[in-house]
């Protein structure tokens, strides 16, 4: 099954902050979007990531179980950076989360449950 969408779960090698985006009226969530056809679901995660962040990262593991319908990659950057190149007009804001923040769209658990799978991935 070809998935509807892919989401990054953006971390640096020297920490174990998560990168969000912020959207105007879903507030913050993951980086990520749908799938275009003929493209695979790594070249949209990546195409996601520099058009929502302006950074680009190694895909170190899919995560296939969490959305049934989607897929979430876990990017490694080694970029520290404070400031973006967000191309993304649904963008208006991006920054490393040493915690989660105030979720008001998403479930603040999809998060917890995603920093667990991250760090068990970590530990192996």
């Amino acid at each position: 099954m070809y998935p509807a969408f892919c989401l990054a779960l953006v971390t640096r090698k020297s920490d174990d902050a998560l990168l969000l985006v912020k959207h105007p009226q879903r507030g913050w969530e993951l980086p990520g979007g749908h799938c275009e056809i003929n493209e695979s679901p790594e070249q949209t995660l990546m195409r996601e990531l520099a058009e929502e962040t302006g950074i680009s990262g190694i895909l170190k593991l899919w995560n296939r179980d969490y959305y049934p319908d989607g897929l979430v990659g876990w990017v490694e950057v080694e970029d520290n950076r404070t400031w973006w190149n967000s191309s993304d007009e649904k963008v208006s804001e991006v920054r490393w989360w040493p915690k989660n923040p105030e979720m008001t769209h998403w479930d603040e658990q999809e998060l917890v449950d995603l920093r667990n799978w991250l760090q068990a991935q970590r530990v192996h």
